[in-house]
């Protein structure tokens, strides 16, 4: 079992995702109740080598009651998955009720409704791995939910549907080797393969629910072995429809995504071409596939990188489209039709990096070297093709945009750049349609290095990690995005600590973190409130991004 490792940890912390989960239920306090909120441990006490472990993000349950996590808290090198009703002087809950080494949890989540934890963990058998759930508040004993395994069969990966009621699961359940696809609703019951009889070697690969729940999308060789199609099944099981078109000799689908409305499919596949990649989309419930991208110059291709509008309408993608040697940004109707480019003139031999459509699903956000200098900066421009707007500032002669957001509500792109300085990345904002560029990191030291950055969900602030005061000793801040005080979150760490995990509440006034506060090497779990709430255990005021946790 691997224990508490701060460099694994900080490659990793850069990709966790953010949680999910409602701390506000009332207004914040005023500025002049600022004393009143307080840093407050969740983690509780631990055996002396315990922390909290690296290999998951924390989760805070939807309705913001309980953060889940795990850590090696009573045995040493004895992962367990807790939870912690988020208020002072709360207790962890122990929910996987295992005590020997080599019964480690491999992957958890918290049910839609808040009630359970669904976990992956070799509980009744050392070294074999099932799907458990349990109560979030615990207080009773995991329920197993596949059936019984075959001989060297493990449970590999679950996905809870968006309602909340069905566990979806990839099994080797019925022959070792052999992934299938199950489903089995939440509180228990049978579990339904959803595929059908696949070859000898067949297996599925990957899997994803549709957003309204009714269908299962997945890849499969259920043909034959090795040539992966893509299937579309109710999640409660019935006929398997395949979506995709005759696949050409040697042909399989890469990649797929389910649009937001739950219609359409868009894939990616040498469907025409063994070895070329191009773009299509299906009806969920099977149909004739369209080719989105028109005929490709030779060499040319689609990349895996496509999105979906979250209206449903487009796909944006990029591909070697017009030039073999080019990768460029291309916009379609989700239906098919004329193929855009969005990206304007680039450099010879350069390309469009990373994009972004906004949540209003009128902009696209790309970055590329459209200079001479063969330098990123960073451009918008509308989804079906317009005018491309140079969003940052003027750079340096070596500057680069290296990352950027755009806000949940579609006005502001949020980027890092190293304007002024080679490889010192400060924050920037600006309005998704071009304007005044506002610096938003203001400190300046030695170190100053940004190691990960979020925008609110409420598209209010910006929070961000950042060691501004000694090397590698990361804290927490907050600033407006449209600028102002930035602030530190977290609560005052002991020498040689540092903040390593944050997770931002959806309305963005509060924040629970994973830091060695109290002692250096101890990762632990806390959560700023206010400690003059005392109208329910259930509501718990955290601290606003404009305040100061210190």
């Amino acid at each position: 079992m691997h224990k508490f490792s701060p460099a694994r940890f900080l490659l990793l912390a850069s990709y966790l995702a953010i949680g999910l989960g409602l701390f506000i239920t009332r207004p914040v306090a005023a500025q002049d109740e600022a004393e009143e909120m307080v840093n407050i441990k969740l983690s509780g006490e631990m055996q002396p080598g315990g922390s909290v472990g690296y290999r998951q993000t924390v989760l805070i349950s939807p309705d913001g009651r309980y953060a889940v996590y795990e850590a090696d808290a009573e045995i040493d090198g004895v992962f367990d998955v807790y939870s912690v009703f988020v208020a002072p002087d709360s207790r962890p809950v122990r929910l996987s009720n295992f005590w020997l080494p080599g019964h480690a949890v491999r992957q958890y989540a918290i049910t839609a409704d808040s009630r359970q934890v669904i976990y992956i963990a070799a509980g009744d058998t050392i070294g074999v791995y099932e799907l458990y759930a349990v109560a979030v508040a615990g207080g009773g004993a995991p329920v197993r939910l596949n059936p019984a395994l075959v001989p060297g069969g493990n449970v590999h990966s679950f996905t809870i549907s968006p309602d909340g009621r069905h566990v979806l699961y990839l099994a080797d359940q019925a022959t070792d080797g052999k992934l299938e696809l199950f489903s089995v609703p939440v509180d228990g019951g049978p579990a339904i393969r959803l595929n059908e009889a696949l070859p000898v070697s067949g297996n599925v690969l990957h899997f994803a629910v549709s957003p309204d729940s009714r269908r299962v999308v997945f890849l499969a060789d259920a043909r034959r072995d090795g040539i992966f199609e893509l299937y579309s099944v109710a999640i409660d099981g019935g006929p398997v429809t395949l979506l995709n078109g005759k696949l050409a000799d040697g042909g399989l689908v890469d990649s797929f995504r389910i649009s937001p409305d739950s219609a359409w499919v868009v894939y990616l596949a040498d469907q025409a071409w063994a070895g070329t990649l191009e773009l299509y989309s299906v009806p969920i419930t099977g149909g004739t596939a369209v080719k989105l991208n028109p005929a490709l110059p030779t060499g040319g291709a689609v990349t895996t990188h496509m999105q979906i509008s979250a209206d449903s309408r487009r796909v944006v993608y990029l591909a070697a489209q017009d030039r073999p040697t080019m990768r460029e940004l291309y916009s379609v109707p989700i239906a098919g039709g004329p193929s855009v480019r969005l990206n304007g003139t680039l450099v010879s031999g350069s390309e469009v990096g990373r994009f972004e459509i906004s949540g209003d699903s009128r902009w696209v956000v790309y970055n590329a070297a459209a200079s001479e200098r063969h330098h990123y900066e960073l451009f918008s421009v509308p989804i079906a093709g317009g005018e491309v707007v140079r969003l940052n500032s003027p750079l340096f002669a070596e500057g680069d945009v290296n990352h950027h957001l755009i806000s949940p509500d579609s006005r502001r792109v949020v980027y890092l750049a190293d304007d002024q300085q080679d490889n010192y990345f400060e924050l920037f904002s600006v309005a998704i349609d071009g304007g005044n560029v506002t610096r938003l990191t203001s400190r300046t030291s030695t170190f100053g290095a940004i190691l990960r950055y979020e925008i609110s969900p409420d598209s209010r602030a910006v929070v961000y990690h950042a060691d501004y005061d000694a090397a590698q000793e990361y804290e927490l801040y907050s600033v407006p995005i449209a600028g102002g005080e930035e602030v530190a979150l977290n609560g005052p760490l002991v020498t040689g600590g540092r903040v390593w995990e944050y997770i931002l509440s959806p309305d963005g006034r509060g924040v629970t973190y994973v830091a060695d506060q109290d002692a250096a090497g101890r990762a632990e779990l806390y959560a700023t409130v206010d400690e003059s709430d005392n109208t329910s255990l259930a509501i718990q005021i955290f601290l606003p991004m404009s305040m100061s946790g210190k």
